[in-house]
């Protein structure tokens, strides 16, 4: 009986300590509780590149007036048909002369009196687009003056463009990283850390701005330079040294 008494309190001992055990939190690594005390560093890098224009993109307008739409269409075709004789006769492909917009337009006339303002429509205009791509900026002024001489009414402008942007991109990329990782050493080293792990390396872009070249050097309006810009961010984790 003596005995008996002895086993059972020893196994309820034994229970009693790994219940104990189980309930005890587990031990946290080491390594756990460094990584989550680690400290990180980010910095950004940016980097522009210029490069000359090689592209140019000229939109050119034609209209044509009507009593009714058709009417004002076939002028505006006419025009447009003229047009692009003459740019073929330049040597300028169809593949290089494409229809950016059509639009017709109701033309008004406006009559006041006491009673107020009263409209009727008098006529229609169409209005077409033709987006022309010339490998050479020189030969802007040759085109705006044969389309002139077809009938065009105005120009909308230029659009610049460089057959090298994305190699000059990659180069502007190449830098932007180099810049960002300069700084965060520098950032660590002014902190009183050394750099340990790269986390990461993100490329930055807000918009396609940051890709394609934009800004035009008004020194050289014939052969104006574009500058191409890349952004990066690094992170890095840090330590005492």
């Amino acid at each position: 009986m003596k005995r008996l008494s002895i086993l059972l309190v020893a196994m309820l001992l034994i229970a009693s300590a790994a219940q104990a055990e189980a309930l005890e939190p587990a031990a946290t690594p080491v390594a756990e509780l460094t990584e989550a005390l680690e400290t990180t560093i980010r910095a950004t890098g940016t980097e522009s590149v210029s490069l000359p224009a090689d592209i140019v993109v000229l939109t050119l307008c034609v209209q044509g007036s009507g009593d009714n739409v058709t009417a004002a269409q076939d002028k505006a075709e006419q025009v447009m048909q003229n047009l692009r004789a003459a740019l073929a006769q330049m040597g300028i492909s169809e593949h290089d002369a494409q229809t950016a917009y059509y639009g017709v337009e109701t033309v008004y006339n406006y009559q006041y009196s006491k009673l107020g303002e009263k409209e009727t429509a008098s006529g229609y205009t169409v209005s077409i687009d033709l987006s022309v791509r010339l490998d050479d900026p020189a030969r802007v002024g040759e085109v705006i003056d044969a389309a002139i001489r077809t009938g065009a009414q105005n120009s909308y402008g230029l659009a610049y463009e460089s057959s090298e942007t994305k190699s000059a991109y990659f180069e502007a990329l190449d830098a932007a990283t180099a810049d960002a990782m300069a700084q965060a050493k520098v950032l660590a080293e002014a902190s009183g850390l050394q750099l340990d792990r790269l986390v990461s390396v993100t490329e930055v872009q807000s918009d396609e701005s940051t890709v394609m070249a934009t800004s035009v050097s008004a020194e050289t309006p014939v052969h104006p330079h574009l500058s191409v810009t890349a952004t990066v961010e690094v992170c890095y984790t840090a330590s005492h040294p």
